[in-house]
């Protein structure tokens, strides 16, 4: 009950009283989780990380033997539905996933629409330069996953950025979070 109440508080402080869906998209290092938790701070919502949140937890749930494919395929369902729960429920988040494709994002859009929230998107544009320097440190500090090169290369091979047609905040690696909390403000009241 206090959870709802903060949401609700946070929903009106934003002039917003729909859920609001904050999906952050973008390459691994591109500085996602890092801006989940600003934001989550800033905002006082939840972040929910997919990789944290919801593979970690259910990728046990897939049938022994199931292609990468047919996890990656069973385990985004399962996220969809757990997301589903909460924007059904009445809360807003921050939902921090890779969202590489137009068609993996454009599934978190309507699924914020279909619960009655409302979406935004968040696209972190960090160079490659910068995201192999954040890679380096990690493999110094171990802070987090290390992620293969082949790993790497195929998502960036897949990577869709953003075009005109599909609404975004675009963030660089020089935007401040309060830049990125008053375009997700500016965002929240247009799409009343």
């Amino acid at each position: 009950m206090q959870q709802e109440a903060c949401n609700l508080q946070n929903n009106d402080i934003m002039g917003h009283m729909k859920p609001l869906l904050i999906a952050l998209s973008g390459l691994p290092f591109s500085g996602k989780s890092t801006l989940a938790k600003l934001l989550s701070e800033s905002l006082s919502l939840p972040a929910v990380n997919y990789d944290n949140d919801i593979y970690a937890k259910y990728r046990h749930t897939i049938p022994e033997g199931a292609s990468a494919a047919k996890e990656f395929e069973m385990v985004e369902t399962i996220g969809r539905m757990y997301l589903a729960r909460r924007l059904a429920a009445g809360q807003s988040l921050i939902y921090d996933d890779l969202g590489l494709q137009k068609e993996d994002r454009e599934h978190t859009r309507l699924l914020a629409k279909q619960c009655g929230a409302t979406h935004i998107l968040v696209f972190l544009d960090t160079s490659p330069e910068v995201i192999e320097e954040r890679r380096q440190v990690n493999y110094k500090t171990n802070g987090r996953n290390h992620i293969a090169d082949a790993k790497l290369k195929l998502d960036m091979s897949l990577l869709e950025k953003p075009q005109s047609d599909e609404p975004a905040i675009i963030v660089s690696s020089d935007t401040s979070i309060e830049q990125i909390i008053a375009a997700v403000e500016l965002a929240s009241k247009t799409a009343r």
